[in-house]
C-alpha cells in the first residue's frame, strides 16, 4: 500500500470478494491470510496505491514415482491459503498441450489430480478443469451427506461427470446406494471393510503388491473411468457439432 496516494475510496475493499481488505476512515487494513493473489485490488484501484509483491507460500516439486511421472505441493507453516499453490502447480506440472487433466495424456500417460475431501476452495481448484471426477465415500449417514454436497459442486456447478467408489462396503446402510442409483451416478468399484487393509495402509505398502486379487478390479476400474471420460468427449463434440 502506497499511503500517499491512497484517497480511502474503499474501492479495493469493494472488489476484494475474500475480504481481505478493509477500509475504515483513513486506515487500510489488510488481512494477508485471506488473500488469493487474484490482483483485483490493484487493478481496481484508481489511484494507482495498491503495489503486489511476492510471497513465498510453499513450494512445488515433481519426479518420478515407480515409473510415473509424480508432482506435489507442499504449504509452508502457517499459510491458511491452499488454492495459489494448487493453481501454480497445475500450471507447472501439466503441459499447455494436456487439453485435459484426469483422461488427457502426457507423453501417453493420463493426469490423474488427488484432492482432499470435502467441498472446500482447494477440492473446488483442484476438480476445475477435469474431464471426471471420482469420489470415495463410505456407506454411512455421514458418507451420504458429504457425497451429496461433492456431487453438487462437481456436477451441479463445474458441470462434471462423476463416479463412486464405496470404501468400507459393508458398514452403515443402503443409503449411499439409493442416492446413487436415484441420481444416475455410477459405482464403479466396492471396497469391502477389511483389517487387513487398513494394516497395509497403514505400513505403506499398495494394495495390489499384497493383494494380488485387487489388481484385476482396479484396472477394470479404470477402464470404467476411461469410458466415462470418452463418453463426456463424445457428448462434447456433439454439442459443438
Amino acid at each position: 500500500m502506497i499511503e500517499d496516494k491512497c484517497t480511502y475510496c474503499g474501492k479495493c475493499a469493494q472488489v476484494c470478494q475474500y475480504h481481505a481488505i478493509a477500509v475504515v476512515g483513513q486506515k487500510v487494513l489488510t488481512f494477508r491470510e485471506l488473500c488469493h493473489g487474484c490482483g483485483n485490488c490493484t487493478l481496481s484501484c484508481p489511484a494507482g496505491a495498491i503495489r503486489e509483491v511476492l510471497h513465498p507460500m510453499g513450494t512445488i516439486e515433481r519426479g518420478w514415482a515407480g515409473g510415473m511421472a509424480f508432482a506435489q505441493g507442499t504449504m509452508n507453516v502457517g499459510e491458511a491459503m491452499a488454492v495459489p499453490i494448487i493453481r501454480q502447480l497445475k500450471r507447472w506440472a501439466i503441459p499447455r498441450d494436456a487439453s485435459t487433466l484426469l483422461g488427457g495424456t502426457h507423453a501417453g500417460r493420463p493426469i490423474i489430480l488427488d484432492a482432499p475431501p470435502g467441498t472446500a476452495c482447494p477440492v473446488v481448484e483442484t476438480m476445475r478443469e477435469a474431464d471426471l471426477v471420482l469420489m470415495v465415500t463410505e456407506p454411512t449417514p455421514f458418507g451420504l451427506h458429504d457425497l451429496r454436497l461433492a456431487v453438487e459442486v462437481a456436477r451441479d456447478e463445474l458441470g462434471l461427470p462423476v463416479g463412486v467408489v464405496v470404501n468400507r462396503d459393508g458398514v452403515g446402510n443402503r443409503g449411499v446406494d439409493e442416492y446413487c442409483a436415484d441420481e444416475s451416478i455410477p459405482i464403479l468399484m466396492r471396497i469391502p471393510l477389511d483389517r487387513r487393509i487398513a494394516e497395509l495402509y497403514s505400513e505403506g505398502v499398495p494394495l495390489v503388491e499384497a493383494r494380488p486379487e485387487y489388481r484385476e478390479r482396479l484396472v477394470m476400474l479404470w477402464e470404467r473411468l476411461e469410458e466415462l471420460t470418452h463418453r463426456k468427449g463424445s457428448k462434447a463434440n456433439e454439442a459443438d457439432g
